[in-house]
């Protein structure tokens, strides 16, 4: 079938073969144009899978990987207290050497995820083996970077290869820091991994269990009540106020189903009712997005990924709550905040990008575009700054940027989004005004 149809982009057309289910090998011809050879088949997922696993296995940390590097790292040590320990494990960050829990916390979740789904469909034995086997790496840095409860390394920051040689001049000393975010992300995952494995491996299921437990008691007695957040983030790396309900939420889930204890229960409810108060469910000013989350309580921001992206969290919250209590007083508005953001947010958002449909960035706020202009300012100053005031053309800053251009650039950004309102923007990409936050600026075409 052929769809023909038009958008800002131009005139296109889809085809539709959707019908066709043979496995083999095939190509598209028309006229004297014709497609690269593509297969289809049942388990074409199974080739990136492949590749990921590949991805991650190089990527190791204090590991020896063939014909890439030695165990490296060993003499990279967190302190707390009195306890000093030997944190070279886990992945490198996919762009430089660094070290960060939430992002260790984050792939084994998504790849015990995976492994979930492909032990529960008994497909590729094999796959499943070496997906877990990552998990079980990466978990392994989750707790040997684990002190007490509430206190974990966040943060390893370094770009170089050390000698791997404790006592040397390149030690890196690193201390463990207490924060609520990485603390119920932390007990999210780990009690999330003690529920899949409890059955082949009970031990260390009671052990991610207590740990759990303890992390997610340590993460809400440091935030009682919501944080007041008027201003936005000032770091795009940081999570906000979403994020911590959405992992809370998941969290409290899955100790329930672990422990069956009520009180998590009523947690998972309390955190998925504040988390919805979060969400907008109304069609502002007309327009025919709705669904998005804010950062903060008084909704003075809406969310908006950078540099990093906990998207996800928020409907996987959601869709937890739904599955775990279907019985539940509040389980029409948990669904109702999965039909909006799916609906009014995703699929209404990815008609924009016809034919590719790609997921939305997210909705801007004219009011708000000031805001991203001051924190850009403040990034090429503090960029400059870093440089002793003297501009040199590299890969984070490959050519000068001034607060004017910045200012341009942000408002052009916003204009090339797809209008919804005079006040409002539906943009497929992010908004960079300048090379600080992203390390490039060129994402104003829309």
């Amino acid at each position: 079938m052929c769809i023909r149809d038009r958008n800002q982009r131009g005139r296109f057309q889809i085809l539709d073969f959707s019908a066709l289910t043979t496995p083999g090998q095939y190509q598209l011809r028309c006229g004297q144009h014709a497609t690269k050879t593509f297969a289809i088949a049942d388990d074409l997922w199974s080739g990136v899978i492949e590749k990921l696993l590949n991805f991650f296995y190089a990527d190791r940390c204090g590991f020896a990987i063939p014909e890439i590097h030695a165990a490296c790292h060993l003499d990279l040590f967190s302190v707390h207290g009195d306890d000093v320990r030997s944190i070279g494990g886990g992945w490198h960050d996919a762009g430089n050497l660094c070290q960060g829990s939430y992002r260790t916390d984050l792939v084994v979740f998504a790849l015990l995820r995976l492994y979930e789904q492909l032990a529960q469909r008994g497909l590729k034995p094999e796959l499943q083996a070496r997906v877990l086997e990552e998990v079980r790496l990466g978990l392994a840095w989750m707790r040997q970077s684990r002190f007490a409860p509430g206190w974990r390394i966040t943060q390893a920051s370094f770009n170089m290869y050390t000698d791997s040689v404790a006592g040397t001049s390149d030690d890196v000393l690193i201390s463990a820091t207490n924060m609520p975010f990485e603390n119920i992300l932390a007990a999210a995952v780990s009690a999330y991994v003690a529920r899949v494995l409890r059955d082949t491996d009970p031990d260390l299921s009671a052990q991610l269990l207590t740990e759990a437990a303890e992390d997610f008691v340590a993460a809400r007695e440091a935030r009682s009540v919501p944080p007041m957040s008027p201003e936005p983030r000032s770091d795009p790396n940081a999570s906000c106020w979403r994020d911590e309900l959405a992992y809370g939420t998941l969290a409290a889930v899955e100790l329930y189903r672990l422990t069956g204890d009520q009180h998590y229960a009523d947690a998972a409810a309390q955190l998925g009712r504040a988390l919805l108060d979060l969400q907008e469910q109304r069609f502002v000013d007309g327009i025919p997005i709705t669904g998005y989350f804010y950062e903060d309580p008084q909704r003075t921001h809406i969310v908006h990924e950078f540099h990093t992206s906990f998207e996800d969290a928020a409907p996987l919250a959601l869709q937890a709550l739904c599955d775990t209590w279907p019985d539940h007083p509040n389980w029409i508005d948990w669904y109702a905040g999965v039909v909006l953001h799916s609906e009014f947010l995703y699929h209404q958002g990815a008609a924009v990008t016809e034919p590719y449909r790609m997921v939305p960035s997210a909705v801007w706020r004219r009011s708000e575009v000031e805001s991203l202009i001051e924190r850009a300012i403040a990034g090429i100053e503090r960029a400059q700054q870093f440089m002793g005031g003297n501009f040199r053309p590299s890969s984070f800053m490959p050519s000068p940027i001034t607060p004017e251009a910045a200012r341009a650039t942000a408002l052009r950004m916003f204009d090339e989004g797809t209008h919804l309102h005079p006040d409002y923007r539906l943009r497929a990409f992010p908004m960079w005004p300048d090379h600080c936050l992203l390390y490039t600026s060129d994402a104003a075409d829309e």
